[in-house]
């Protein structure tokens, strides 16, 4: 059913963009420019995919998605073979299978801003340019998932 409204060519996105309705789905103006950008591209066919015409058929037909706090899937499919996801050692590669507990269906369907603000900084803030080269580095040096040894006293 949601699959109906899936555009890959996003032929709505000129009015979208005329009305500048990223400032009606996210608060955050850095959030705003990464959309912009992204659907600018894939728009002009910058971009080889599928998932952010996704994202755009359900954000401008008022859709929600789920997102489980546990993994569901494991995407094996990082190689040198692989359509988009070459590297094995990307975060999202290979991550193990947790199992689901007893699914309790809300009552009511409402989104949960603090999830969506989560994922939205999480995977989709455009970062300064200072932010990326520190990540770089981070990811050279072997020190980046090292904040958890370095855990801060619950007293402090």
């Amino acid at each position: 059913r949601a699959w109906q409204k899936y555009d890959v060519d996003m032929k709505s996105y000129p009015e979208f963009k005329k009305l500048n309705l990223t400032t009606l789905l996210f608060t955050d103006p850095k959030v705003q420019q990464y959309w912009n950008d992204i659907f600018d591209r894939v728009y002009a066919g910058e971009i080889d995919t599928w998932d952010y015409q996704w994202c755009y058929a359900v954000w401008t037909n008022y859709g929600l998605c789920i997102c489980p706090n546990r993994n569901l899937i494991s995407n094996i499919g990082f190689d040198a073979e692989a359509t988009h996801t070459k590297e094995s050692t990307d975060e999202l590669a290979n991550q193990p299978l947790q199992p689901l507990p007893t699914v309790t269906h809300p009552r009511f369907l409402v989104e949960c801003r603090q999830a969506t603000e989560y994922a939205l900084n999480r995977f989709f803030r455009k970062i300064t340019l200072i932010e990326q080269k520190v990540e770089n580095i981070k990811k050279r040096t072997g020190l980046k998932g090292m904040g958890a040894a370095f855990k801060r006293h619950p007293l402090s």
